[in-house]
């Protein structure tokens, strides 16, 4: 709750949140979604998530694409998991016409080997000698790949795109394009084999897609047993931007559950409530109380700090509840992936069964 009054505190006239206005607001919005605050039924955060959501929509542009987006357009497929999530909760037609706008750029940037690169462009080739283990043609990036299939996902959850064919078929072939980057002994790379922060990544998008079986994730669910939750981007082997990793990897621990859910979600836990940074009484609840705000920062700098940290820091200790509907269980899209598919194909000879969460 101060993580939420922080962001509304801090939200702009316009309904964003600086610096990357399109990017912010699409991951505040998630935010408070996550906690179940809609326009008209929240009393304390309705106005705060409409205005956020009116920003997003005037904001795109006639091709499905946002005005004031990064250079990479990162911010496309952060805003359009927004709108899908808010078209799901909503069902406001509205929102579903922007979100139905906004996932066709995404369908059409996908590569033939399954992923994405900066600005959804499906001509981007591979420059210098980037390893893949299929073709080496196109530069899949596993960091880019993962807001686009939280956001396919999310439209398909909230039957946001009437092609239903083509998102399937999205979705299906983006397994391929993730694991162009699996490093064999667990982990994903960038935009090949690799083992840092990425691999939380690749991880969580295949437990969405269904491939939650497969050994790349349960190697890479090994891997990230060594991780420990950390606000110090300097000094984290995985690199700066420390939340940016943890955010997926608290959602597939999650997923799994178990001992290893539970060992990081007690350190998780103790990071994030020892580190939130609390400014008493420095906002009014909708009853006229005073209220105390927080929020989260990394030790290293960036331009979107400390809006982006708040948001991810937040998510994480939603986890347990959260609302958004793309938030099924990883046994489930499993299920889900094998109907499709006539049976999950597996590399390995073991079956997990993670039960019902």
């Amino acid at each position: 709750l101060r993580a939420l009054r922080y962001l509304k505190k801090n939200q702009q006239a316009d309904g964003s949140w600086k610096a990357q206005r399109v990017a912010m607001t699409g991951l505040a919005v998630l935010t408070f979604l996550a906690h179940g605050e809609m326009p008209g039924a929240s009393a304390e955060f309705g106005d705060t998530v409409q205005k956020a959501l009116e920003f997003l929509i005037k904001s795109q542009k006639p091709d499905g694409r946002f005005n004031g987006a990064d250079g990479n357009e990162y911010a496309h497929p952060i805003a359009t998991y927004a709108l899908c999530e808010a078209y799901g909760m909503t069902l406001n037609p509205n929102v579903k016409v922007a979100a139905e706008k906004a996932v066709l750029p995404i369908l059409k940037g996908q590569h033939p080997t399954g992923g994405w690169t900066y600005k959804m462009d499906p001509n981007v080739q591979k420059q210098g000698k980037e390893p893949s283990p299929l073709d080496g043609k196109y530069r899949d990036d596993t960091s880019y790949m993962g807001w686009c299939v939280q956001a396919l996902k999310a439209a398909k959850m909230a039957d946001v795109y009437p092609d239903h064919a083509s998102l399937d078929k999205a979705l299906k072939l983006a397994v391929r394009g993730f694991q162009r980057n699996a490093n064999p002994n667990g982990g994903f790379g960038y935009t090949g084999p690799g083992q840092g922060g990425l691999t939380s990544v690749g991880t969580l998008c295949m437990q969405y897609l269904g491939a939650s079986n497969e050994n790349e994730v349960k190697k890479s669910m090994d891997l990230m047993d060594t991780w420990e939750p950390t606000m110090e981007g300097e000094k984290n082997p995985l690199g700066s931007s420390p939340q940016y990793y943890f955010y997926y990897a608290t959602q597939c621990k999650f997923h799994v559950g178990g001992k290893r859910w539970a060992n990081w979600n007690k350190a998780m836990v103790a990071c994030y409530v020892k580190n939130q940074k609390v400014s008493p009484k420095a906002i009014t609840d909708a009853d006229g109380k005073s209220q105390d705000i927080g929020w989260w920062e990394n030790s290293d700098q960036h331009t979107d700090r400390p809006i982006m940290d708040t948001c991810l820091a937040a998510l994480q200790l939603m986890v347990y509840y959260r609302y958004l509907p793309t938030y099924q269980t990883a046994k489930a899209v499993t299920d889900e992936y094998s109907s499709l598919t006539g049976g999950t194909e597996t590399k390995g000879d073991i079956q997990v069964d993670i039960g019902n969460l």
